[in-house]
């Protein structure tokens, strides 16, 4: 079994972000990652492995968020052809996060996707691929756009 990992670090800290930038991920309002799998494609190949993931997982973190919410999730092909949807819909949870800049409170959305090598084959075959996360629900809180490492 293969995977490929995406961690998506948005961490929302109003009381220590030192800039305005920042977001209202509205209902309907979607984000999405680009998902580059052209190394793991050629790491694959040189141990004689299918170059295509055939399970994906990704771990989004976010400032503490009040309400529920509804997320619905999903890979698709660079040429929007192909998609496989996460199950859902998805909901953040409380969560602890530590590091250098940052420990406290944070809310977290994750989830894992198994793909037949068939489909897997369609959505990475040019290199990479769309993580998109779509708000069904009613209006987020305001992120920051800061990435923390």
């Amino acid at each position: 079994m293969k995977l490929l990992a995406l961690m998506a670090l948005a961490l929302a800290l109003h009381r220590r972000c030192s800039f305005t930038a920042s977001i209202l991920l509205q209902p309907g309002d979607s984000l999405a990652f680009q998902v580059m799998s052209w190394n793991f494609g050629f790491n694959a190949a040189r141990f004689g492995l299918d170059p295509y993931s055939t399970d994906v997982s990704f771990t989004f973190v976010t400032a503490p968020i009040g309400a529920e919410a509804s997320i619905s999730a999903w890979l698709e092909s660079p040429n929007s052809l192909c998609t496989a949807v996460f199950a859902g819909p998805l909901d953040f949870t409380p969560s602890l996060f530590s590091s250098s800049q940052y420990r406290g409170t944070v809310s977290t959305l994750q989830s894992h996707l198994h793909l037949a090598p068939e489909l897997s084959a369609d959505i990475f075959a040019g290199g990479s691929a769309l993580l998109v996360l779509r708000n069904d629900g009613s209006g987020l809180p305001t992120w920051c756009d800061r990435t923390f490492r």
